[in-house]
């Protein structure tokens, strides 16, 4: 899996590392994709700004957290125990409302009805720029990656094939960048 948008670019990263010449390019794209999926990974969200549809579990509560934010809009929400969202299970707008930087959106009276997959939520979300600080982190981290590569690590803690999933050792990963990235990053309840 990789991340949803590189958090920095080559020449940015060139600049944090100090490096003119291109012989090291490619290797540091690569540590760009892997440094940008890492992060995201961390911080349990995408950064990438783009419409999104999310299939849910109602629970019987009146707010969802999305998994995207900040949201700029929500097109459409679906509650329908046949899965089929057709107009029929459209919510009108004024039956809802959403938290921008939350990524909440909550039922003004009512719950998202209890079921398995029956409620659609199709919404816009992301950034369109990457904010500086995870930037920073992505040259940071990629740096890191870059360095630590001459020592013989990867960073990569372990890898499944079937559904493919990894897992990033952040146990080593420089403080600067944990702490750059800590407003960003979601906490599982």
């Amino acid at each position: 899996m990789s991340a949803s948008t590189d958090l920095t670019s080559l020449a940015k990263l060139k600049t944090y590392l100090g490096i003119g010449a291109s012989e090291h390019d490619e290797l540091l794209e690569a540590l760009i994709d892997a440094a940008s999926d890492a992060i995201e990974h961390y911080c349990g969200r995408e950064f990438a700004y783009g419409s999104r549809i999310e299939i849910r579990d109602g629970v019987g509560a009146r707010t969802v957290v999305l998994k995207c934010r900040p949201v700029e809009s929500v097109t459409s929400v679906h509650i329908d125990s046949a899965m089929e969202f057709d107009d029929g299970a459209l919510l009108p707008e004024s039956e809802y409302t959403f938290y921008p930087e939350e990524g909440l959106l909550t039922r003004m009276a009512g719950v998202f009805s209890p079921g398995v997959r029956n409620v659609k939520i199709v919404y816009v979300a992301g950034y369109e720029a990457i904010p500086p600080a995870v930037e920073q982190a992505a040259n940071i981290l990629a740096a890191h990656f870059f360095h630590r590569g001459h020592q013989g690590g990867d960073g990569i803690e372990s890898e499944n094939i079937g559904s493919y999933t990894v897992s990033y050792d952040t146990s080593d990963w420089p403080h600067q960048a944990r702490a750059l990235l800590a407003e960003f990053r979601e906490m599982l309840v």
